[in-house]
């Protein structure tokens, strides 16, 4: 199960019910039940801070007579659960401070069970509830190391970046005109995060503004889609088309600058984020050609 490391008294405030939405500089596409982890970091200046923030507002000022005490807080482990049921950037909440409110419904309180936590998304079940990761796999060793390292260090062909970013021009235009269906949205939406990925690898750099941006805009066309509960084609702004544009355009460019084996880590790396956020993967037969949702 995914859980999200919060520090306290943050935490605590969530699995009693007190604060339903939990700020981040991050979107999520996750839905459904999520642990709440409890990071070992707190400091004195924290826990006052929180109180300051609740004392500030007059609607929430009550939770300090139940506030407990900073040695009082169980912090390093997994202290309760929620249901993750919206990415917002705006909210009605007086604990909203945005920009993404990740809103939790639900909220219980269970029994303390260490656990190390991470800056984003972590995976319950990946570290055994005990703080333990699981030992990796090893990787199958190719009988030809020489010919691995030829390939690995060879520059992606044209007809591999055109196999890459055809489906990809398919679902932005689809998106332009207006009658993208979920599929075709999460084409795009799967290059921006492998394009992030190659940003944060440091082999192309300098473009990750312009692709936050896509990937905001993205996250926005699913909501306005989904407002239903189910998928309907919406129409973009203006703003939403330039930035997507711009994003795709940047991936392109950086698949004319990688090797193969610099766009296998970053694929293999974006999978591996989009899974442990709870998100889905599908590889195509094409090879290049995939289909990422989640996180």
């Amino acid at each position: 199960m995914i859980a999200l490391s919060i520090r306290q008294p943050w935490a605590w405030l969530i699995v009693n019910g007190h604060k339903p939405v939990e700020n981040r500089s991050w979107t999520t596409y996750r839905r459904g039940r999520v642990l709440i982890h409890a990071a070992q970091a707190m400091t004195m200046p924290d826990y006052e801070a929180c109180r300051l923030f609740i004392r500030a507002d007059e609607r929430i000022r009550d939770v300090l007579e139940v506030l407990p005490k900073p040695s009082d807080l169980q912090r390093g482990g997994i202290i309760g659960a929620a249901r993750l049921v919206a990415c917002a950037r705006v909210h009605e909440s007086p604990w909203f401070t945005g920009p993404y409110g990740h809103v939790l419904a639900d909220p219980e309180i269970l029994d303390f069970q260490p656990c190390r936590g991470e800056p984003r998304l972590l995976r319950g079940r990946s570290i055994g509830m005990n703080g333990l990761r699981k030992p990796r796999r090893p990787r199958p060793v190719s009988t030809n190391p020489m010919l691995l390292a030829m390939t690995r260090a060879t520059l992606l062909t044209k007809p591999e970046i055109d196999a890459t970013l055809e489906p990809v021009r398919a679902g932005f235009k689809a998106l332009r005109e207006g009658v993208a269906n979920e599929g075709q949205w999460t084409h795009v939406v799967s290059v921006m995060n492998i394009a992030d990925t190659i940003e944060l690898q440091g082999v192309v750099r300098g473009a990750r503004a312009h692709i936050q941006a896509a990937q905001l805009a993205l996250a926005e066309i699913r909501m306005r889609a989904m407002a239903s509960g189910h998928w309907k084609p919406t129409a973009l702004y203006y703003q939403e088309l330039d930035n997507i544009d711009a994003g795709v355009d940047l991936f392109a460019f950086q698949l004319s600058q990688l090797s193969h084996g610099e766009y296998w880590r970053a694929l293999d790396r974006a999978i591996a984020e989009v899974r442990s956020s709870g998100g889905t993967v599908q590889i195509h037969p094409a090879g290049y050609q995939l289909s990422i949702e989640g996180a």
